[in-house]
């Protein structure tokens, strides 16, 4: 078997990988729900057999990496390290990260004349910040996926000093709640929670405006006219024999929230670092039960919404979701390249931030079933020239609760209450089967 690598790429370069012993480190995504901003991260070592690479490095060249032809990094090098593992034998270190940690590095002027949705406030900064001519852009609704509903403050051109571009981008997620990443393939997604639902959104007139969407490419009439998220896709099965781990369930007390304080409405502030200045007004909601259990435990949150009504639904949602300790599961390592299967093994390497997996077969006691939401993955790879090496991938995942992602109503169609297990809760409902 060949090796799973299939391309290094730098400056748009390809290695000749027939020739070299690599180690690779990648990561997509974030390993916590809880964690903020997170461009993709790659770790490559190269040693060429013949002494040297065709042309060194450099500080700023783009690094491409494919593994069985499917794209798995793209980003700017940041740190360079040569050395010599014997005399006229190099080894390249080469670190990298993913475009959205360009963003840091940009400041918008953030100037909105009337009230955005979080949706457009953010594919404005996308567009002003990121170098979109150096790759093949995705449709926005892949970009910047939710926050269509959601409104923010209007805000005055006056502000000064306005925040980089990434730390506006990570603000709007906090306030509403969301993740910040990169795609495999070098694209920046932004990934509000209401995207993890399974009912798809309704396009809107405004969604129509950019990279010369036309009527022609268009298919079927106004009301056929939807955004269906991939986070919506069916969760992909993982039975035990496909991976290696000792599953281990933990609970931690320090992530009960049972108090929760949003602020909204005019601040006179810039938007950046959780919310600017001080005015707006604020809702707060507590939960007496888990308070007369664990105590006080607060979040208090600055944010630029405008409107009480989505505070209230981003208050209740942090309730409901953290008022409890919740059951999380540590990660799941795959074997990759023990998959004899490659559609399957393709399906796994196609995982992002946001989609789901049902792991089976657990042993038992515990969850006989339990499904995860994909925050993340690390990937290995490690080989001599076009041998097989080594391929390992460990998924993040977290309880689809934590980015509102259960079950609606609406899913259910033939079901009738003598059908359903009365002791499952509604925040525990993820699929059909979990209600039987």
């Amino acid at each position: 078997m060949t090796s799973p690598i299939t391309l290094v790429e730098i400056d748009g370069v390809a290695l000749d990988l027939d020739n070299v012993e690599y180690s690779i480190y990648l990561t997509h995504g974030r390993s916590r729900v809880t964690d903020g901003a997170t461009p993709s991260s790659a770790s490559i070592t190269i040693i060429p057999e013949s002494g040297a690479l065709p042309s060194a490095p450099e500080i700023g060249q783009v690094l491409r990496i494919e593994a069985h032809n499917l794209p798995r990094f793209r980003g700017q090098i940041t740190d360079l390290t040569f050395t010599h593992v014997i005399d006229g034998v190099p080894r390249y270190s080469i670190q990298a990260t993913g475009i959205i940690a360009q963003m840091g590095n940009r400041y918008v002027p953030i100037y909105y004349p009337s009230s955005p949705t979080v949706f457009e406030a953010v594919k404005t900064q996308l567009l002003q910040s990121l170098p979109f001519g150096t790759f093949p852009i995705r449709p926005f609704s892949e970009n910047v996926m939710g926050g269509r509903d959601q409104i923010l403050n209007v805000v005055d051109p006056a502000i000064m000093n306005p925040p980089n571009a990434l730390s506006y981008v990570g603000s709007a997620a906090d306030w509403v709640g969301g993740a910040v990443v990169d795609y495999p393939d070098g694209n920046p997604l932004i990934q509000f929670y209401d995207s993890r639902g399974i009912v798809p959104y309704q396009k809107k007139w405004q969604d129509y405006n950019s990279f010369g969407e036309t009527w022609n490419v268009q298919i079927g009439d106004w009301t056929q006219q939807t955004i269906t998220y991939p986070t919506a896709e069916e969760p992909l099965t993982l039975d035990s024999g496909t991976i290696v781990f000792e599953p281990v369930f933990n609970q931690q007390l320090g992530e009960i929230i049972n108090s929760v304080s949003i602020r909204y409405g005019t601040s006179g502030g810039g938007g950046g670092g959780g919310g600017g200045g001080g005015g707006g007004s604020r809702y707060r909601t507590d939960d007496p039960v888990s308070i007369s259990q664990f105590g006080v435990r607060e979040l208090s949150l600055d944010t630029e919404l405008a409107n009480v009504g989505d505070a209230v639904v981003r208050a209740n949602s942090i309730l409901v979701r953290q008022a409890n300790p919740r059951w999380q599961i540590g990660g799941v390592e795959i074997l990759m390249d023990e998959i004899t299967d490659p559609a399957f093994r393709d399906q796994i390497m196609e995982l992002i931030c946001g989609r789901r997996v049902n792991l089976t077969n657990l042993p038992a006691p515990g969850p006989l079933v339990f499904v995860g939401i994909v925050e993340g993955w690390s990937e290995v790879f490690l080989g001599v020239g076009g041998e097989k090496g080594i391929h390992r991938m460990t998924l993040a995942l977290s309880d689809p609760l934590l980015s509102y992602a259960v079950m609606p109503w609406s899913l259910l169609t033939t079901q009738t209450w003598d059908t359903i297990n009365s002791s499952v809760i509604w925040a525990d409902a993820i699929s059909l089967e979990t209600l039987i």
